[in-house]
């Protein structure tokens, strides 16, 4: 069996991934190991290829152009030609076993598997701490728990297509921003009835954010919500619900809208104790807002 294991990496040095593939010798056959660029600034590229130098184990594959996740990821699904194709996200540490672990539970052509990862339970410097805390409390699950709804809890940190489906699936490229791309790749999958298999692996998640890129990338996903469902792409979310709702009751549109209530959602968000409930405000003020900015153009 032949495995070819993708990293997409953008803006990012992934020192402790990176060190993993020393492990493994460099003539092994049985894996392919990539590492994808998707158009990182020239320090970042700098950095990786002087690392690469001494891994020959991995190919190093830089795009010098940045065209989002989709795109990238639809490139790793058709240069793949192993029985298995395995993507993962850049900011993921493995464990020791994580190969093996692939190469036993990857056993059957009919699944997508979705490898499940935990954020550490070391609380981060405050910078770091609403991102998390969202991680979590929001996107840590088990295999167990996360297969109850398969295709709602499903995202690409990492995931392993098998080469009888490598024809079948692809990302929507309409998405070239964070968020939500996932989401639609979940929905084609749940349209086609391919079925998806969780897998408890060794994964951390390691790249935290710093509270003001995750708070602009969250509000980027709320935008693609929106500019999706304008385009026909209706996905089930509870920000949907909400936020359709509170757009007919005048009074609470005025006071989520109001500049004084965004700055003590930020002050909320920055602070030492940062609760989720002020994020989902902050989402749902941003899906009135930019509605009515859609709905104006």
């Amino acid at each position: 069996m032949k495995y070819s294991f993708n990293i997409l990496n953008y803006n990012y040095f992934p020192e402790d991934l990176l060190r993993y593939f020393t492990n493994y010798p460099p003539d092994n056959k049985q894996w392919v190991i990539n590492l994808w660029d998707d158009g990182s600034s020239k320090p970042y590229i700098i950095q990786l290829q002087n690392m690469l130098a001494d891994i020959p184990q991995i190919n190093f594959l830089p795009q010098y152009q940045n065209t989002g996740r989709s795109v990238m990821r639809n490139k790793i699904l058709q240069h793949s030609a192993e029985e298995w194709t395995i993507c993962m996200d850049s900011d993921l540490q493995p464990g020791t076993n994580l190969l093996e672990l692939l190469e036993i539970n990857l056993n059957n052509q009919k699944y997508i598997y979705k490898g499940v990862h935990k954020y550490s339970k070391n609380k981060p410097r405050l910078p770091f701490l609403l991102h998390w805390k969202y991680g979590r409390k929001r996107e840590t699950r088990s295999a167990n728990k996360a297969s109850k709804h398969p295709y709602k809890h499903f995202n690409t940190s990492c995931f392993a297509v098998p080469y009888d489906l490598l024809g079948n699936v692809f990302f929507d490229e309409t998405i070239s921003k964070y968020g939500h791309e996932d989401t639609l790749f979940s929905s084609h999958l749940k349209r086609k009835n391919i079925q998806i298999k969780y897998l408890d692996l060794p994964l951390v998640h390691g790249g935290l954010k710093p509270t003001n890129q995750f708070i602009e990338q969250q509000l980027q996903a709320v935008e693609n919500l929106i500019d999706l469902s304008h385009q026909g792409k209706e996905l089930y979310s509870t920000l949907h619900k909400y936020g359709r709702i509170t757009s007919k009751l005048p009074l609470i549109d005025r006071l989520l809208n109001s500049k004084n209530v965004e700055n003590f959602l930020l002050d909320r968000l920055h602070s030492k104790n940062p609760g989720l409930g002020w994020l989902d405000l902050l989402k749902l003020r941003k899906y009135i807002s930019y509605s009515k900015e859609f709905n104006i153009r």
